[in-house]
């Protein structure tokens, strides 16, 4: 596995428990986490090569993952997600 790789990952497990703390915090410790999904910019090095330190790939297509296979699932995910981004709240 890259080192970038493993950077990544590291990340993004820091970043899934921060979330679960929030949604604790929030509804307490007996909460059902019904549906998920990952969201995410997508990019590459033309050559394939890993971005050094402070540098980023160019975002070339958005990505995304959901725990629930059924698509009406994933557009209703999704959208409630984007609508709460767009709001003001």
């Amino acid at each position: 596995m890259s080192t970038y790789r493993a950077k990544l990952e590291a990340q993004i497990i820091t970043e899934l428990r921060q979330w679960l703390d929030g949604i604790e915090t929030h509804y307490g410790p007996t909460f059902a986490l019904e549906a998920y999904a990952f969201v995410g910019a997508v990019g590459f090095t033309p050559d394939g090569e890993e971005p050094d330190e402070g540098e980023s790939f160019a975002r070339s297509a958005v990505g995304y993952h959901c725990s629930d296979s059924r698509q009406w699932a994933q557009v209703g995910i999704l959208r409630r997600a984007l609508l709460t981004a767009e709001s003001d709240d």
